[in-house]
């Protein structure tokens, strides 16, 4: 019974979806925010009407997916800054719901000028990325790498994590200065690979020259990923050493 129940409700939203009157192409309108709170943070989703990045028009919310705290025992929804009485009859399925190991479907239905429309948010439990492992490899054995034009050590990092985040390679010298350092762009689980051929980075904050090599002497490779729940930015690292020598 509950998964007849289930279908239906996913059946009935995604014809409220589908079937919205396609307009002219626009830019989206922004209608009213969803406030979502896990106890722990405070998120703001947008209920807009317009084109979806998917290239349609239509009522959509800017996010789907709600990760809370791993640690939340209860999570809340609410509607706020409604400014037109276009929008109306707000409910949820669950105002308040317990957050599981699995994710959970509540649905939102509203009416606009009388019409009713919906959209499922599923919450689910954020789980703190994970970077799995950090390697390096110089081009010959041993534990020491010697810069040149024909050398350069391999770095390879495996990222695990249920949410986008950025990542950003940092390679810092004895006294803790950024000797190089090389941003990745938001993604989810991903797999990094670089070679590093020895020369600083571009305003390296050990004010070293980008036509030379970095001195000898021990390197710490930092690589931080940043997870965003909500307002919140987390800080996860992993580091490991690498001998530099002339």
């Amino acid at each position: 019974m509950r998964k007849f129940r289930r279908w239906i409700l996913a059946s009935v939203f995604l014809c409220m979806v589908i079937l919205v009157p396609q307009a002219k192409a626009e830019a989206a309108q922004r209608l009213f925010d969803i406030v979502v709170k896990d106890g722990r943070t405070t998120q703001v989703i947008e209920m807009k009407y317009g084109k979806t990045p998917y290239g349609y028009t239509s009522y959509y919310a800017n996010q789907s997916v709600i990760y809370v705290s791993e640690k939340s025992k209860s999570v809340t929804f609410s509607v706020r800054k409604n400014t037109s009485g276009r929008y109306g009859n707000f409910h949820f399925a669950s105002v308040k719901m317990k957050p599981g190991d699995k994710p959970q479907g509540n649905l939102f239905t509203y009416t606009v000028d009388g019409k009713r429309r919906a959209w499922m948010f599923t919450v689910q439990k954020y789980v703190e990325p994970k970077i799995q492992y950090l390697k390096t490899a110089v081009p010959r054995k041993g534990s020491a790498f010697k810069p040149g034009k024909r050398n350069s050590v391999k770095l390879k990092a495996f990222i695990k994590t249920d949410v986008p985040v950025k990542t950003i390679l940092r390679i810092l010298d004895e006294k803790g200065k950024v000797v190089y350092k090389k941003s990745y762009g938001e993604s989810g689980s991903k797999t990094y690979t670089f070679e590093w051929d020895g020369k600083p980075s571009k305003k390296n904050t050990a004010k070293l020259k980008t036509s030379g090599y970095v001195p000898a002497g021990e390197y710490t490779v930092k690589v931080s990923v940043y997870p965003q729940i909500g307002k919140k930015v987390k800080e996860v690292i992993r580091e490991t050493k690498l001998c530099v020598i002339k």
